[in-house]
């Protein structure tokens, strides 16, 4: 376990993607503003948009 965000204890998940994901989740990172990939990830999915 890692760290707390979002008042959630963290895991760490390793993940194998293409190119063309990795440019995908770079975009995005830029359009929500996020620190990271995983911040994306999280920000992602509290506003609905990965599922």
């Amino acid at each position: 376990m890692r760290d707390t965000n979002y008042g959630e204890k963290k895991e760490k998940l390793n993940l194998t993607v293409t190119p063309t994901v990795k440019k995908w989740l770079k975009q995005q990172q830029k359009l929500l503003g996020a620190t990271s990939l995983s911040d994306t990830l999280e920000k992602m999915s509290r506003l609905g948009q990965a599922g």
